[in-house]
């Protein structure tokens, strides 16, 4: 049954094995549909030039429209992340995430490589340094989770890039939001999986166009929530203004201390405008739209794909067979695990109240750590 099992998903999904040979082919097709995408394929170097087959060992892809996307969205800010691929043969998929207008994950790139290193890292972001004209003096902002080698490569490619790692802010989740929507495509040949990928781009982009149909007013939707939020926190304060001009900004969007002494200089007469135009235009519903302009485009099914004409035939990489059964869910982290612990231990006390009788004493449930189990059979 595993091995009829098997016969059928290769028909259903593509052989892990043969779609790297048309690898190639569907790059061709991918950057004739989308214009200005960027694909790069390393394999690894072979001694022998004469060699008809080359073995894979990355991809990097860059979807054109994603691309203007980025740079209509005026944010330098880009998370890193990678995934295993559980696939016979193992590796990783790296991805760069920003932040669109409404403090909304945008997906810019993505490589599939042989693992997470410092030599992976540093062909990944000289790719996407390419795309995006990052210079070394280029002032973006990376975040990250302290992946091996990404450190010390933005450290050497990006000079007066700030990098931060695990903080409090919501802006470090955006790869990990990522991660969970393509977990079900890291199981899947190679091809097959960067079209789950490039499918999920395609759809978020319409399901983003559908919700801005409703928006109305100048700011997005979270954007307008923060400003009113901090609008209700300015009515407790009083402020006195020193008929002065200077403003200051930190997040783009002001803050109760700025909102209170816009509405002391409005009281004055001053000549200030309306509150939104102190928001930053990055988080104007104009530019929310502007990012997402640029459409991810399907492509045509594998028998019209172009032909590569290259001489030589890629091989997919060694195949390393790990001990034991496929892990399918993703590791949890401790404090996860702790979190999850401690609500069944919530969840158990109440239902132990609630099953004793009014005025009995509630006994608490065991643990049965560290204690023998005998088989009943």
């Amino acid at each position: 049954m595993f091995r009829a099992k098997e016969r059928a998903t290769k028909n259903v999904v593509g052989d892990y094995s043969k779609q790297y040979d048309l690898l190639r082919d569907y790059v061709l097709e991918l950057q004739s549909t989308n214009p200005n995408t960027t694909v790069k394929i390393d394999v690894v170097s072979e001694p022998n030039p004469n060699l008809a087959t080359r073995q894979f060992k990355r991809i990097y892809i860059c979807l054109g429209p994603l691309k203007l996307g980025f740079k209509a969205g005026m944010k330098d800010l880009l998370g890193l992340d990678g995934a295993f691929m559980k696939v016979h043969y193992h590796g990783q998929i790296l991805t760069a995430v920003s932040l669109d207008s409404n403090s909304g994950i945008y997906p810019l790139a993505y490589a599939i490589v042989e693992s997470e290193n410092t030599a992976s890292w540093k062909w990944f972001l000289e790719c996407l340094g390419d795309d995006l004209e990052m210079g070394s003096n280029s002032n973006f902002t990376f975040i990250s989770d302290r992946q091996k080698g990404v450190i010390p490569v933005i450290a050497q490619l990006f000079l007066n890039a700030e990098h931060r790692a695990i903080s409090d802010v919501v802006l470090n989740n955006m790869c990990g939001v990522l991660n969970y929507k393509l977990e079900k495509g890291r199981d899947k040949p190679i091809i097959t999986c960067l079209e789950f990928i490039r499918e999920y781009l395609m759809k978020r982009i319409c399901n983003v166009f559908k919700e801005q149909r409703k928006c109305q007013g100048p700011l997005t939707p979270t954007a307008t929530q923060l400003l009113k939020k901090n609008e209700l926190q300015a009515a407790e304060y009083i402020v006195r203004w020193n008929g002065g001009g200077k403003k200051w900004e930190l997040t783009g969007i002001p803050c109760r201390h700025a909102i209170a002494t816009w509405s002391e200089m409005t009281d004055n007469g001053e000549r200030v405008g309306e509150l939104y135009t102190w928001v930053h235009k990055l988080y104007l519903l104009d530019t929310w739209k502007a990012v997402y302009d640029f459409k991810v485009e399907p492509i045509k099914g594998r028998s019209m794909w172009p032909k590569s004409d290259c001489p030589t035939r890629i091989i997919p990489p060694p195949h390393h067979k790990m001990s034991g059964r496929p892990k399918k869910k993703r590791r949890q982290s401790m404090e996860e695990r702790m979190s999850q612990k401690e609500k069944s231990s919530q969840i158990d006390s109440v239902i132990a109240s609630q099953s004793q009788p009014q005025g009995s004493k509630v006994v608490e449930k065991l643990s049965r750590k560290f204690g023998s189990v005998t088989c009943g059979k």
